[in-house]
């Protein structure tokens, strides 16, 4: 297998993945795929097994250089794994011998911790306010880089609890506008999706704020 020896850097699509274990499942995602693709996903998946002689005492050399080359790809795989780990877990999996065994140790210990995270990652999401003085559309956007935040972290947001959200974390007048204009639009058969919706609070927002500057 030439794949491991001749590339060097990973996609940009693949992020590093975060000590907290919040973004694992995207991580693993693209690190998979792109392992994949350079044929080297069976160092990590186990597939692919140290060469053994017939006698381990006495092996040939065409033996030796088999097992060689198979050492050297899996210590490559691994090196492509370090580079989208923080050198705190990087440390960690150095006892560990092959890139399987990285694997391994990664997914124990991020699966349950990348639960955690998603959960509390959710749960502040849920809690988001705009509060008094905050400019609408600021927030309105930090809400929808948010949303986004979780989808690439593995958490889904239905569009239910995506429109909840916002209808509760708005200044009353907006909360009546956004409510209202839900429910008119599933009246006529066009519910609007939550981009729109945001999309016409902040319009909304904004033609409130010119009244009360027209008014002043």
């Amino acid at each position: 297998m030439s794949a491991p020896s001749t590339i060097k850097q990973l996609p940009s699509n693949i992020p590093h993945l975060e000590a907290n274990g919040s973004n694992w499942a995207i991580f693993t995602m693209r690190f998979q795929e792109a392992m994949q693709a350079i044929q080297c996903w069976s160092h990590f998946d186990g597939t692919s097994t140290t060469p053994t002689a017939k006698d381990t005492n006495k092996p040939t050399n065409v033996e030796k250089k088999e097992i060689e080359a198979w050492e050297h790809d899996d210590i490559a795989t691994q090196y492509l794994l370090s580079q989208r780990l923080p050198n705190t877990i990087a440390v960690c999996l150095y006892a560990h011998k092959t890139a399987k065994a990285h694997w391994d140790r990664l997914t124990t210990e991020f699966t349950v911790q990348s639960v955690y995270a998603q959960n509390d990652l959710e749960q502040a999401f849920f809690n988001m306010q705009c509060t008094k003085g905050t400019d609408v559309q600021t927030f309105l956007t930090s809400l929808r880089y948010k949303q986004e935040e979780l989808a690439t972290a593995g958490v889904r947001i239905t569009q239910r609890e995506y429109q909840r959200t916002v209808l509760k974390s708005l200044p009353d007048e907006l909360t009546q506008f956004a409510s209202q204009t839900l429910t008119s639009t599933r009246h006529i058969g066009h519910p609007l999706d939550t981009d729109t919706l945001i999309n016409s609070v902040i319009e909304e927002s904004e033609c409130l704020k010119n009244q009360r500057t027209c008014s002043q």
